[in-house]
């Protein structure tokens, strides 16, 4: 069964001109197929402002499948719309199951120069079974001149047997054109049982075209407890996982699909089954095909990635990229890589001192780089972290190799 729940009920489907809605709390209604919770309304344009929300997604505890698709304001947000500062939690999986929390801060899709809110994110925990988190500060797409908030989102943790995958986005899962990301702080889950987590992290979005341009995103891996059968795997992207010149519809469902190893495709489809066949007037034809014309926009790129801070999982590996771009279509940004005790063996793959990209170990007995071994094969350079006997990790550059580093490394003690 599916629940559909607006926040205000008396203004949907549409907030115009300069109105505001109220402050609304929604709850999703535990061991169903789909909670649909949007804070607001439908649809908000004009100069008009979303209510600070908060929605709770259900909880999973009878072995079944349940989505919760939690969005603070509305599901499209144009002109010049602003979100509220919501808070947004997704439900928790206790007795086996598949539970998936979908959470967006603001709205569907964002253009024009719509803006979003200050938002907080949390994904569901994991007891038993399997859970899936997709927090994206903002909205699944933005386009024009719509500009992210300043979004905090932290993954869902394990806290007993099975798994979980976080996927966190600052702003959105694609941004395109002129949009531009807010700053935002992302922290992934952590494995606090047996079993295995995943976390995807990106400072701004998971794909970023045109002259979309990013935040100076704060991204923190997460933990793990170091003993047997307890695995955390961190995928920090300051900026994005791809930048592209131009990118349809179609591939960025299969770029997800990848990602998560399931298919979104039959997930709409099972959805837009469920819920009735129009919701506030939507025509979802005339809608994609507008979007396709959107990123039709770009037939050429120049993304600018923002300073980021990436600090890695103890008791973890983690795969760490600032920017992810092709430096011609691409100006990088000065980013930092933050090491401390116990952090596991890293890589960074985009390690760039033309940049300005700096490396901080903050490491108990290691003060200088004369405490540091250094490793160059001649393809790629490996830091090496032995404190008397004591190893806290490595951190391989890849791609790296014939150059001094002396400069680029910095200390906290």
């Amino acid at each position: 069964m599916a629940v559909i729940q607006f926040g205000d009920p008396d203004k949907n489907p549409a907030l115009t001109g300069h109105q505001k809605s109220k402050n609304q709390i929604l709850n999703g209604t535990d061991n169903g197929s789909i909670n649909l919770l949007i804070g607001d309304v439908a649809f908000m344009h004009n100069h008009s402002k979303g209510g600070n929300d908060t929605l709770l997604g259900g909880n999973n505890s009878d072995g079944g499948i349940l989505v919760n698709a939690l969005i603070g304001d509305s599901g499209l947000m144009f002109n010049h719309a602003k979100g509220g500062n919501d808070t947004l939690t997704g439900g928790n999986n206790s007795h086996g199951g598949l539970l998936v929390n979908g959470l967006a801060g603001d709205s569907g899709v964002m253009f024009n120069h719509a803006q979003g809110g200050n938002d907080v994110l949390t994904g569901g925990h994991n007891i038993n079974g399997a859970v899936i988190n997709g927090l994206t500060g903002d909205t699944a797409l933005m386009f024009d001149h719509s500009k992210g908030g300043n979004d905090v989102l932290v993954g869902g943790d394990n806290a007993g047997i099975g798994s979980v995958m976080n996927i966190l986005t600052g702003d959105a899962l694609g941004m395109f054109n002129h949009a531009k990301g807010g700053n935002d702080e992302l922290i992934g889950g952590n494995n606090l049982g047996v079993g295995h987590i995943v976390n995807i992290l990106a400072g701004d979005a998971l794909i970023m075209s045109g002259h979309a341009k990013g935040g100076n995103d704060i991204l923190q891996g997460g933990d793990g407890n170091g003993e047997i059968g307890n695995t955390v795997t961190n995928y920090l992207y300051g900026d994005a996982r791809e930048i592209s010149v131009s990118i349809t519809i179609d591939e960025i469902l299969d770029k997800f699909n990848e990602l998560t190893g399931i298919n979104s495709n039959e997930i709409l489809n099972t959805a837009m089954d469920r819920l009735p066949d129009n919701i506030a007037g939507i025509n979802f034809s005339e809608f994609a095909a507008n979007i396709e014309s959107k990123l039709n926009l770009n037939k050429k790129a120049h993304v600018k990635a923002g300073n980021d801070i990436l600090i890695s999982g103890t008791n973890a590996t983690d795969h760490m990229w600032g920017d992810f771009g092709d430096p011609s279509i691409t100006q990088g940004g000065a980013d930092t890589f933050v090491f401390m005790n116990n952090f596991g063996n890293d890589f960074i793959y985009d390690f760039r001192q033309s940049d300005g990209d700096q490396i901080i170990f903050a490491v108990t007995g290691v003060s200088a780089y004369d405490d540091l071994a250094i490793e160059d094969n001649g393809v790629n350079t490996t830091i090496i972290v032995d404190v008397d006997g004591t190893a806290h990790g490595t951190v391989t550059l890849v791609g790296v190799s014939g150059v001094d580093l002396s400069g680029d490394i910095g200390f906290v003690f």
